[in-house]
């Protein structure tokens, strides 16, 4: 069985929940020497379709577990009124929710990345494409300042050597 390419092994970084896009491209830029837009895109790729499966995952998921049994049934349904409860008012009605989520997604600190991003959009009910749209906006920009950043200390380090 031929090894992984390093093309794939990049975008399936990008899918991980852990590493989401900021962590490909800094295994692609670093340890696999991508150019910086070969980099920046497959990083990309795989936090897209990470972040795909995650919103469908997760909203199937919980779904799924309301169905099956009773007392998460009851879980879920106390976390999801809560949460759309108490902070509802906070959005005012859900006109600051995508401004939110983009927010959230775009800063750029641990768990707070695509998959955090769609945990929140389920909680919070924001539909589907709104949803996507905002997670890839901000984590777009995220990922590539964070692009820029690491190539711009790549290119220190070797000339520094």
């Amino acid at each position: 069985m031929p090894p992984l390419s390093l093309e794939l092994l990049t975008i399936a970084l990008g899918a991980l929940p852990i590493t989401e896009g900021k962590g490909a491209v800094l295994v692609a830029l670093t340890a696999f020497q991508f150019p910086l837009l070969k980099g920046f895109i497959l990083a990309m790729l795989g936090n897209m379709l990470g972040g795909i499966a995650a919103l469908i995952f997760l909203e199937k998921f919980a779904e799924s577990a309301r169905h099956r049994s009773y007392g998460i049934n009851r879980i879920l349904t106390w976390i999801f009124e809560r949460t759309r409860i108490h902070h509802s008012d906070h959005f005012h009605h859900w006109k600051w929710a995508t401004i939110a989520l983009f927010i959230f997604v775009l800063t750029p600190v641990p768990l707070t990345g695509v998959w955090s991003g769609a945990v929140a959009a389920i909680l919070f009910g924001i539909p589907f494409k709104k949803a996507a749209l905002t997670l890839y906006a901000g984590a777009f920009i995220s990922t590539a300042f964070f692009a820029v950043l690491i190539y711009t200390g790549v290119i220190a380090v070797r000339a520094a050597l």
